[in-house]
């Protein structure tokens, strides 16, 4: 609870700066940086659907590699990007919030359950949720197993979520609160997914994806899946 305390008092605190944060972005000087623009496109990528095809990678080459610990990283990676995805998604439904290139300087239009026409799903940012869903998982993944590599990967990951989150704003898709309480979800979703695999390492996701297995075949890969009724 004090997760989610912390992530609604963060959002609102946003809100007063949202206009002045995407002016900033439109200005003359950011937008005409190819160095930015670069960037940001980049960064979007990353944010889909880049995370989750990483998260998937990992755990294929996990299994076919046999690291058990590469495969639960991606394993629980994908769950996390689902199950915030999930609920940003629930979100943008609810709030209906339009996004800012449809009027300037509009950060407090919502149409309470109309978030399914267009330039109506700005709040929260799904980009940045994935994003941080993703660096929450990996980084706490980390911190139990390899916690000398956590303490350079950590910031490295989270820098690159924020970085996609200041992508979405400097495209002009969402506000600086969007971005904060995407952040939050994901980031909060992510280390439950990781702490609770860790308390319960027979848990139900993971003991379903440990049946699954992945080798290499003439053809490509094989999957098979094996399962113990009981």
């Amino acid at each position: 609870m004090l997760g989610v305390g912390g992530a609604a008092v963060a959002t609102m605190a946003a809100f007063p700066l949202d206009v002045h944060v995407a002016w900033a972005f439109r200005s003359e000087g950011p937008q005409n940086s190819r160095l930015l623009h670069n960037g940001a496109a980049t960064f979007n990528s990353v944010g889909q659907p880049g995370v989750l095809l990483a998260s998937v990678a990992m755990y294929g080459v996990g299994r076919v590699a046999g690291q058990p610990r590469l495969t639960s990283i991606g394993a629980h990676a994908t769950q996390a990007i689902i199950l915030s995805g999930t609920t940003t998604m629930l979100l943008k439904i609810v709030a209906g919030r339009q996004r800012p290139y449809v009027e300037v300087g509009a950060n407090t239009e919502f149409d309470l359950g109309g978030g399914r026409g267009v330039g109506r799903t700005s709040f929260p940012s799904g980009h940045t949720t994935a994003a941080f869903a993703f660096a929450s998982v990996v980084a706490t993944d980390l911190q139990y197993w390899r916690p000398d590599v956590a303490r350079i990967a950590s910031p490295l990951l989270y820098g690159g979520a924020a970085a996609v989150g200041a992508a979405r704003i400097y495209d002009d898709r969402h506000w600086l609160s969007d971005v904060v309480l995407g952040a939050a979800i994901g980031t909060i979703v992510g280390r439950m997914v990781s702490m609770n695999a860790q308390a319960n390492p027979d848990n139900w996701m993971d003991r379903h994806l440990k049946a699954v297995t992945i080798a290499p075949s003439d053809q490509g890969l094989a999957v098979g899946v094996s399962h113990a009724f009981r």
